[in-house]
């Protein structure tokens, strides 16, 4: 939803995990998965820690934003 790497994911009951931040705002506009249509509650959002691992990791083997090459 936000195609940005996952700061605070969330694996939610239809299948699909998302960005707390972005789920839990649409589900109080939509009440809907994005995906599915399937009726979706905050409350059955879950923590997905094994993605903020690999988020985690992601980050870090990346080079800093305002890096230059080198040559």
């Amino acid at each position: 939803m936000t195609s940005k790497t996952f700061r605070d994911p969330v694996l939610a009951t239809d299948g699909y995990t998302y960005e707390r931040e972005a789920i839990t705002q649409w589900i109080s506009e939509e009440g809907i998965s994005p995906f599915t249509g399937q009726p979706l509650r905050i409350n059955d959002l879950r923590f997905d820690d094994r993605l903020q691992l690999l988020a985690e990791q992601y980050r870090n083997e990346q080079p800093p934003e305002n890096s230059e090459p080198i040559e």
